[in-house]
């Protein structure tokens, strides 16, 4: 009977181990700091940039240690292989695939990122965190995705660069540890990831690589969520001011 029941708990243990984290995350505008706004700066920034917002590749390495993969999702054209390749050596993102988009059979742009996510479901029983921006339709997509696997999308994250108005339940952002904080709160991250990139947001000399000047840049207090008190309070508190104090010169 003893055996039995540790067999039992050892299956249950194993299957509740079993489903894990996957990160899906767009790269212009999300990652890389693009201005898909503006053509000439992005095909500009396409050809010749390598900068990242700040905090970010440090973001997707510490969720690399809880999750099991990491997809990079953009509608870049596949010509631009090479360089998107580059930008994620360059600045050392880890990942299992990069789905880039064909001009040729995949002109909307709509349909073949939420081809792209449905495929990744397919591919583990992974439940998913969705990173991207609100520049085009990232949040559009994510949010059908997760109508159509309520159970498989944990989180979605979106760079306010617009600021536009999100669905319910999709989590906007200004910096990388804004998500931190969140996957933090979560359960996920730990409380030592999350200050560290804290810490590199707070400290950074050029803020411009936080937030360029394409970017809406909040000034007053309403423009941040309120967050429970925790751990990070005290942080948080800085750098929502630092970012406050940059966007007001």
């Amino acid at each position: 009977m003893v055996k039995l029941l540790v067999l039992i708990l050892g299956l249950v243990s194993f299957q509740v181990s079993a489903v894990g984290i996957s990160i899906v995350s767009d790269l212009d505008d999300t990652l890389k700091i693009t201005n898909v706004s503006d053509l000439s700066e992005a095909v500009r920034n396409a050809l010749f940039s390598k900068k990242a917002f700040k905090g970010m590749p440090d973001l997707i390495q510490e969720m690399s240690h809880y999750s099991n993969s990491t997809y990079i999702l953009t509608a870049s054209p596949k010509v631009l292989n090479s360089r998107v390749t580059k930008f994620l050596d360059f600045n050392k993102i880890s990942y299992q695939d990069l789905y880039m988009r064909s001009l040729l059979g995949q002109s909307d742009k709509k349909a073949y990122k939420l081809a792209v996510v449905r495929k990744v479901l397919t591919l583990s029983d992974d439940n998913l965190v969705l990173i991207g921006d609100d520049v085009e339709i990232d949040h559009e997509v994510y949010t059908q995705i997760r109508a159509e696997n309520p159970d498989r999308v944990t989180a979605i994250y979106i760079h306010k660069v617009k600021n536009k108005k999100l669905p319910v339940k999709v989590k906007g952002f200004f910096t990388a540890y804004d998500i931190a904080r969140m996957e933090y709160q979560a359960g996920r991250m730990s409380l030592l990831q999350a200050l560290t990139i804290g810490k590199n947001i707070l400290l950074t000399k050029d803020f411009s690589d936080v937030i360029p000047d394409f970017s809406y840049c909040p000034k007053s207090d309403e423009d941040f969520e309120s967050t429970r008190l925790s751990a990070l309070t005290l942080l948080t508190n800085q750098i929502n001011g630092r970012i406050q104090k940059f966007c007001s010169k």
